[in-house]
């Protein structure tokens, strides 16, 4: 996908009629300016067509809800879905790296070796504090 395209190269970025009572003339649109409108245009086309590929439907110049419908169905397929709790992630470990989680994203909550302690493990009198068996 292009970047924004620049606005207009006129004053306030607005195209402009002119005034011909006075000879002002109209707001001349560049070549470049055009082809950047083109190549815009050209680019959400083809990311809207992407959309409807993966959704398995087929481009319909008729239809003007297509994109509606495509994106209904990807969501449909559930991926991700919280009633999975993850099952549908097929590389969890690649998952949890794209997390920036690293190690602690494997990490259990409890008392033991290499878990991340349970607060209601410690505890405190006036005169001593309990720390979790595991630390």
């Amino acid at each position: 996908m292009h970047d924004l395209m620049p606005p207009i190269n006129t004053p306030g970025n607005v195209f402009d009629d002119g005034d011909p009572s006075t000879g002002l003339p109209g707001t001349i649109v560049p070549a470049d300016w055009l082809n950047d409108v083109q190549f815009s245009v050209r680019d959400l086309q083809q990311e809207c067509k992407n959309i409807l590929a993966k959704a398995g439907i087929t481009p319909d110049p008729r239809k003007q809800s297509q994109l509606a419908d495509a994106i209904t169905a990807i969501v449909a397929k559930g991926w991700l879905e919280k009633a999975k709790n993850g099952a549908d992630i097929l590389d969890k470990q690649a998952f949890v790296k794209n997390l920036g989680l690293s190690e602690l994203g494997y990490r259990t909550i409890g008392n033991g070796p290499n878990q991340i302690p349970d607060m209601s493990f410690f505890s405190s009198t006036a005169n001593s504090f309990r720390v979790p068996s595991g630390y």
